[in-house]
């Protein structure tokens, strides 16, 4: 089996389920890719992006500890800003409610967010609808 590999069934109404040698029509292995691109390039996953009301932020927590979420816009400013405690390594999520620092939905447009944990620094773009 492959990282291209998926699980699915048949269309000729065979119930039992098979490996297919070519991903899902309109699907992706995404999540197998990301938590392999995580851990090994130490990187930042974003999704969904672009952003409508909640964006989930993904990446490999060597060690446990704290974690800070800046989310800058266009500008430079920081529009929001929150932390979390994270007991266990590996694959962390961070969620964020598209609300600035007073609880307010922000504006539309392109946002980058920074994250800090421990020695470690991640940055990204997202668009928010």
């Amino acid at each position: 089996i492959s990282p291209n590999d998926s699980w699915g069934r048949s269309s000729d109404g065979d119930p039992s389920w098979t490996v297919f040698s070519l991903p899902t029509p309109m699907m992706s292995n995404l999540s197998t890719e990301i938590v392999q691109d995580l851990q090994m390039n130490n990187s930042l996953a974003i999704y969904p992006n672009p952003v409508t009301d909640n964006a989930i932020f993904k990446i490999w927590l060597e060690k446990p500890g704290k974690v800070t979420v800046e989310i800058i816009d266009g500008m430079g400013n920081v529009v929001s800003m929150f932390e979390e405690k994270h007991n266990i390594p590996g694959e962390i999520r961070v969620a964020w409610n598209c609300t600035n620092m007073h609880g307010e939905s922000v504006d539309g447009g392109l946002y980058f967010c920074r994250i800090h944990a421990g020695n470690s620094l991640w940055t990204g773009k997202m668009i928010i609808h």
